[in-house]
């Protein structure tokens, strides 16, 4: 048991840049280099922004091959801002037989468009779901990576730091990766029923019919909580914005134990069909767009949390 106050441990990217995760600066180039080896969405994905931002010129070039996430996505979030209704940008009587196009993925002739500038402003909205796409699939497929058992050793220095924490301490991190709660998840301090913050009641995933977890396991609680500010890989919303993880990309991703045995979790707030809906994931924008009922009363959790921790009882990293 813990003695004295609680501490607040506050993460950013570089907890996680030793086991492999990049720093800003490389982030949109580590994801062009993934893209570009894989076979699956992801390299689409990237083409598309790819076709986007090398077709800007003068200063929106300029903006969007910096080599700040920040400045590229926040350029496209205030084009995204200031493009207006879909009809402004087409000339007189063009604006259905541009919608039939889109709508059938067809390319729409340049000269439907009012100007080169309309032209290129129609386009953001696709382009800011694509890089947001390949910042997801990113972050999914090394979620994947950091499961296997083969590359357990390149977080042995987190879950070092992270085995000095005490029970009731609190991990607060702006960062989108699971590395922090999977590390402490490995020394049995973490677990997702209740370790972000909020607690979500999962089923064992029985490979049939989810069923109820064993007795006893939903009282296990996480000594150590994760908070994560800018939301999370595998992190959805429900259509009433509540908060789900997703079974194949996340919890799957996970090797959860109770009496020493795996245990196979699932959302049941997950969709029974088709894609995860909306993400939980603010990206780097000066925008910051963050949904989900869950994530406001985080935001008060850490305010409070660092009220309590008293002086000199924050660390970072």
């Amino acid at each position: 048991m813990s003695t004295g106050p609680s501490r607040v441990l506050f993460l950013g990217a570089g907890a996680s840049a030793r086991a492999g995760y990049p720093l800003a600066n490389d982030l949109l180039p580590t994801i062009e280099a993934t893209a570009i080896r894989s076979a699956g969405a992801i390299r689409e994905a990237w083409r598309k922004w790819k076709w986007f931002r090398d077709a800007a010129n003068g200063p929106l070039g300029l903006a969007l091959r910096h080599t700040n996430p920040e400045v590229v996505l926040s350029q496209i979030d205030l084009l995204e801002t200031a493009r207006g209704h879909f009809r402004d940008h087409f000339k007189e009587g063009k604006g259905d037989s541009a919608f039939e196009k889109m709508f059938a993925d067809e390319e729409v002739p340049s000269e439907f468009y009012k100007s080169t500038a309309d032209e290129e402003i129609s386009q953001v909205t696709e382009v800011r779901y694509r890089i947001i796409d390949c910042l997801e699939d990113f972050f999914r497929w090394r979620h994947h990576f950091d499961s296997l058992e083969g590359n357990r050793h390149l977080r042995d220095y987190l879950r070092q730091y992270l085995s000095g924490l005490r029970d009731g301490d609190v991990v607060i991190t702006l960062n989108w990766d699971s590395a922090a709660e999977r590390s402490l998840a490995e020394i049995g301090k973490w677990n997702p029923l209740d370790g972000y913050g909020f607690e979500r009641n999962l089923l064992l995933d029985s490979g049939i019919d989810p069923r109820p977890l064993p007795e006893g396991c939903e009282e296990q609680k996480s000594a150590i909580k994760v908070l994560k500010l800018h939301g999370s890989v595998g992190r959805h919303l429900t259509r009433d914005h509540r908060i789900y993880f997703s079974n194949p990309y996340f919890l799957q991703g996970f090797d959860f134990r109770y009496d020493g045995e795996p245990l196979p979790l699932f959302d049941p707030l997950a969709p029974e069909i088709g894609p995860d809906r909306g993400r939980v994931l603010a990206y780097p924008s000066f925008l910051k767009r963050l949904e989900g009922v869950e994530m406001q009363w985080l935001w008060a959790l850490c305010g409070q949390c660092f009220r309590d921790s008293g002086k000199g009882r924050v660390r970072g990293i």
